[in-house]
C-alpha cells in the first residue's frame, strides 16, 4: 500500500509499504516481514505531471485557434484542439 508519513520537522514522505507473513506453521502467526520503499520523488513527479496536464487542458479547451500534435515518424495525429470543430 502507499502511505504518507509526516516527519517531526513537518515534511511529508511517501512510501510503498509491503508486508508479508512469515509463519512457520498455522499456530505461530507472530512474524511478518515488512519492506518500506521511499516513493516521495515519484509522488512529486506524478503531482507535477497532473498539474501540467491540467494547465494544458485548460489552455487547449479555451484557445480559439486550432492546433494539433502529431508524431511524424508514425504519421499519426496525437491531439487536435476542440477549436477544430468550431473552425471546420
Amino acid at each position: 500500500m502507499e502511505k504518507r508519513y509526516i516527519r517531526q520537522d513537518g515534511s511529508i514522505v511517501w512510501v510503498n509499504l509491503t508486508c508479508v507473513p512469515l509463519w512457520l506453521d498455522v499456530s505461530d502467526r507472530r512474524l511478518h516481514i515488512a519492506m518500506v520503499e521511499d516513493i516521495t520523488a515519484r509522488k512529486h513527479n506524478e503531482t507535477a505531471l497532473q498539474q501540467s496536464e491540467s494547465r494544458f487542458r485548460e489552455l487547449a479547451e479555451t484557445i480559439e485557434e486550432v492546433f494539433w500534435s502529431a508524431d511524424p515518424d508514425v504519421g499519426t495525429t496525437l491531439y487536435i484542439s476542440p477549436a477544430y470543430e468550431r473552425v471546420w
